[in-house]
């Protein structure tokens, strides 16, 4: 049988290994909460590093078109929140909408973002992006200021507004010399679905034509 020093030996290191495991535990616990609270409290470098890959995929000739459009659905998908810019955009009609309607609008709106954009970056070829200061916009919302710098000299200021999600930081405007993408493009729907009859089906339909015509543009 052990005995009494061994028994006590024993029970000193099971204890020193549970404060040691239970150390471990709350160390890693507030490593990880800083690492969010860093995340969350730099807006910049997650504009920068979302614009500078976009900036990049737009620009390089060996990416085929299919190639580019495939990466920045990524890019838009990761970077974006695409169902509140969808929403948003549809304004008082997403209320109106059925489920399938909803469903179906946005997987187009997708489609016609990406291939609207990659219009939009590849306008911006041979530049760079220089990230200035960022503020509290809003409660959850950050704005970012930038310039892109034109190889022509021309200087072009975009404002990112990003908000604070469950998954991380995601973008929901970007305001391009004053001007609001998400308005412009809430106002241009608005006056699609007056035009056909009020109806959101009226708006997939339009869209989907003018995906096709960017697919080939």
């Amino acid at each position: 049988m052990p005995n009494s020093d061994t028994s006590a030996i024993h029970s000193i290191t099971r204890t020193l290994q549970r404060l040691i495991t239970l150390l471990f535990i709350v160390s890693m616990v507030g490593v990880v909460a800083h690492i969010e609270r860093a995340a969350a409290a730099e807006p910049d470098a997650f504009v920068q590093s979302m614009a500078s890959r976009a900036l990049t995929i737009s620009s390089d000739e060996a990416r085929s078109d299919e190639q580019k459009v495939s990466e920045l659905r990524d890019v838009f998908q990761n970077g974006f929140d695409v169902d509140y810019i969808g929403k948003y955009v549809l304004g008082r009609y997403w209320r109106q909408a059925t489920e399938d309607e909803r469903s179906d609008y946005l997987k187009v709106f997708e489609e016609y973002v990406v291939h609207s954009y990659a219009q939009r970056f590849s306008k911006f070829d041979g530049g760079s992006l220089q990230v200035g200061r960022s503020d509290k916009f809003q409660d959850d919302v950050h704005r970012v200021q930038s310039v892109f710098k034109g190889k022509d000299g021309q200087d072009v200021r975009l404002d990112w507004f990003v908000h604070e999600t469950s998954a991380g930081l995601r973008a929901v405007d970007v305001v391009v010399e004053g001007i609001s993408l998400r308005k412009t493009q809430r106002d241009e729907f608005m006056a699609v679905i007056r035009n056909g009859g009020g109806t959101v089906a009226g708006l997939i339909k339009d869209l989907r034509k003018l995906v096709d015509k960017l697919k080939t543009a």
